[in-house]
């Protein structure tokens, strides 16, 4: 080939190159911190002063108590859940709630999100807050024995407290479900075409699951407990972000992120 033929092919190529270049606005899907925020974690904290009260007015399971306590009184989807009693289980779930919370931490990584990371910062701080108060609000007011209780090889003297009567819903389960969601759904909104969506979800949510499988295994939690609090956890995480999504428009404005996409035409 010629030095001619050579410098036409490469000019060819850079201007195929600069024909297929095209920019794509990314627009924010979420909204910056807004009067919402303030209602949301206001009434969070409003809450969590109540569950505090009630917590203080809360009398505690006594030995005697629970020694009149009946395994066959529970309901037959819980009632296996009173012959589990697993230390090692119990320190594998708090393992896996921590690991589940700090999965939205490492979205940090990703150049979307790194790139505002007050917004991920508010919707972790409110999925966390809004989860934490209402499961702790709810422990407090049904006041459901943990299924520990229940369990004869507990000695009766170490069945005594206010924690013994706090089974209702699992905090470990609730959390690590906000935690699993939330990183699941933020991803997905700031990558709505990418092809890791499924994988990210069964990830973190099968993450989430084991915990909830370990709180049952511990006996700390009957599986409704798990259940509730996989719900409850899952909607705050679902629905938080939702309500500050940003209406999408056509262009990008001015201040707004703007990403470069390169294909290559041969």
């Amino acid at each position: 080939m010629s030095i001619y033929n050579k410098k036409r092919s490469v000019i060819m190529l850079v201007i195929l190159v600069v024909l297929c270049t095209h920019a794509v606005a990314f627009e924010p899907p979420f909204e910056k911190y807004s009067s919402i925020d303030n209602l949301i974690l206001g009434s969070t904290a409003l809450l969590g002063i109540t569950s505090l009260f009630i917590e203080h007015k809360m009398s505690p399971l006594t030995p005697e108590q629970a020694s009149q306590l009946d395994r066959n009184t529970i309901n037959r989807f819980d009632r296996s859940a009173t012959c589990n009693l697993s230390e090692r289980a119990a320190k594998f779930s708090d393992y896996g709630m921590l690991a589940t919370l700090l999965l939205p931490v490492g979205l940090l990584t990703d150049a979307r999100i790194g790139a505002e990371p007050n917004t991920l910062g508010y919707l972790y701080l409110e999925t966390i807050a809004v989860t934490a108060v209402l499961t702790e609000l709810t422990k407090v007011t049904v006041g459901r024995i943990r299924p520990w209780v229940y369990n004869e090889r507990v000695p009766l003297e170490q069945k005594k407290g206010k924690d013994a009567k706090k089974s209702f819903f699992s905090g470990h389960t609730s959390l690590s479900f906000a935690g699993a969601v939330l990183c699941a759904k933020v991803y997905s909104d700031y990558h709505p075409d990418s092809r890791f969506k499924p994988y990210i979800w069964a990830g973190t949510i099968g993450l989430a699951s084991t915990v909830a499988y370990w709180r049952v295994r511990a006996g700390r939690h009957f599986p409704s407990d798990v259940v509730v609090g996989a719900l409850v956890g899952s909607a705050a995480a679902y629905f938080i972000p939702k309500v500050h999504k940003a209406e999408q428009t056509s262009a990008a404005p001015a201040g707004q992120t703007m990403w470069i996409q390169f294909n290559f035409c041969f």
